[in-house]
């Protein structure tokens, strides 16, 4: 039996290739995912503390396997986070320190709308 490598190899690549991007369809069908980071907007004060700089102030936020992770540029104390899943009505609220680089688990949710609440009176929200 002759075999013909560059068939062989072309033929083996596609192969690959395909189970390759049918794993990942299959991942992010079954709500175990990972958003890219986003920025959190500012809601306006619900306290008579404001942040020292607001103008400097960013709130980055990333979802990562049931987990959200926070990075305040400037440290705003305790938070409240609420976490509304849009597509199951489920609400999950969570506390967390603005100074920790600490992930908060919340669980697997194809898309939510984030509210988190600050120490200083601070609002922001954001969604996936």
């Amino acid at each position: 039996m002759k075999y013909n490598l560059p068939k062989l190899l072309l033929s083996t690549i596609c192969l690959l290739a395909g189970s390759i991007s049918y794993v990942t369809v299959a991942d992010s069908n079954n709500g175990n995912h990972t958003q890219q980071p986003f920025k959190l907007v500012p809601k306006g004060s619900v306290g008579s503390h404001k942040t020292k700089a607001p103008s400097r102030q960013s709130v980055i936020c990333m979802y990562d396997e049931g987990n959200l992770y926070f990075e305040f540029a400037i440290p705003e104390g305790e938070c409240q986070l609420m976490l509304s899943d849009s597509s199951t009505g489920e609400v999950i609220v969570e506390y967390f320190d603005s100074a920790v680089s600490e992930p908060v688990y919340v669980g697997y949710h194809r898309t939510a709308s984030l509210t988190v609440n600050t120490e200083n009176g601070n609002t922001y929200a954001g969604e996936w």
